[in-house]
């Protein structure tokens, strides 16, 4: 008669819980095929904000510890979208041999679909603690963890943490830069910029109204054609800064370093907040652009444009593109402004920092409304 081991899967809220829902109904097979057939494999699957809101590592493991005792789980995998540091290096996982936890921070894994990456690196990992038990199916050579880091190399440690005297297999990221430019990836594709470019429709509004008035006189035309390919470039270089700088200061989405006790941690979570403004902006900015051209090539004949430019024969596509280049450069600085009449709420939620602290929140009101339950 086959042994049958339950696996219990915590998630984070958003992306890990997302994630979850995908993995977790083939994940017993994927076990079956790659750790062991000699064992009936059983996956539980729950959302604790916990996992998403710890300050430490050590709390993390705490509260995996907590759950796995209180389900009766023979192993536990928690998935988190925090980011994980060994000393100064990114940490993609975590096994904690004794306790049979398993820790995976999505955010080391980059940009992109994570559903095959997870899937292996559980896999993987599992296997780690599956050797200890006899079990061992897979080659422990076996580059599965591996493949979902093919620039940045993972080293393989064995740890004993000081705290809890607990002994631990860790996947670091090397070198410590490229780490660091896959977690403010990760942590990128975590905010979802486009939930972030949602926001920003009321601005796209106030923007197009803005530049549309201003097409209808000839000095904008006159000037898009005086200016160099350059000097349109810089325009646009500082209205996509300057927006996102508006939205940082209009809703103080910037964390203070000074009074923080996580001093790498808040770099990180703003350097992750001025990517995800940085593209949404610019997404905003090409959509601005398009309305533009679409707009200017409607609404003024090429022969008038053409007479106005002083050019030896109508206007060409060219002349319509400078056009709406320039024009969307200064509704976008012009419409930053309108950036303050959007929601606070649905800008801050694309940010670490405030999911971060709306969690906490959260886990300390679960443990207040237990605590009146239980007495």
């Amino acid at each position: 008669m086959k042994k049958s081991y339950q696996v219990g899967l915590i998630a984070s809220p958003e992306l890990a819980e997302n994630l979850a829902n995908k993995i977790v109904g083939k994940l017993p097979t994927y076990l079956t095929h790659h750790i062991s057939d000699q064992v009936k494999w059983q996956v539980e699957y729950d959302v604790d904000p916990m996992t998403g809101a710890a300050e430490t590592i050590e709390e993390l493991f705490i509260k995996a510890g907590n759950l796995k005792k209180a389900y009766e789980w023979d192993y536990i995998v928690c998935l988190t979208d925090l980011p994980i540091f060994h000393e100064k290096y990114a940490l993609a996982s975590d096994v904690n041999k004794d306790k049979d936890v398993i820790l995976i921070s999505l955010p080391a894994f980059g940009w992109g679909s994570l559903v095959n990456k997870v899937n292996r690196t559980i896999i993987y990992t599992l296997n780690d603690l599956e050797n200890q038990q006899g079990h061992l199916k897979m080659n422990p050579k076996s580059n599965l963890i591996w493949r979902e880091f093919p620039i940045s190399p993972v080293k393989r440690i064995n740890v004993t943490l000081k705290e809890t005297n607990n002994n631990h297999i860790r996947y670091l990221i090397y070198p410590k830069y490229n780490g660091l430019f896959r977690l403010l990836l990760g942590m990128t594709y975590a905010n979802n910029p486009l939930r972030m470019m949602s926001s920003l429709t009321g601005v796209v509004a106030i923007a197009f109204t803005t530049g549309g008035f201003g097409l209808v006189f000839t000095t904008m035309w006159k000037l898009s054609h005086l200016f160099s390919n350059w000097r349109l470039s810089a325009i646009t270089a500082a209205a996509i800064i300057g927006m996102s700088a508006w939205v940082i200061i209009a809703h103080e989405l910037w964390e203070p370093i000074k009074t923080s006790t996580h001093k790498r941690i808040s770099r990180l979570y703003n350097l992750t907040t001025l990517s995800t403004l940085l593209i949404a902006v610019s997404v905003y900015y090409i959509v601005v652009f398009i309305l533009f051209l679409m707009t200017s090539s409607i609404l003024i004949p090429p022969g008038l444009l053409g007479d106005t430019l002083e050019l030896s024969s109508a206007a060409t596509i060219i002349n319509y593109v400078k056009i709406a280049w320039f024009a969307a450069s200064l509704s976008t600085i012009t419409g930053a402004i309108g950036v303050g009449l959007e929601s606070e709420s649905v800008v801050r939620e694309s940010t670490y920092g405030y999911r971060q602290r709306n969690r906490y929140k959260q886990v300390l009101k679960d443990e207040a409304k237990k605590d009146k339950q239980d007495s």
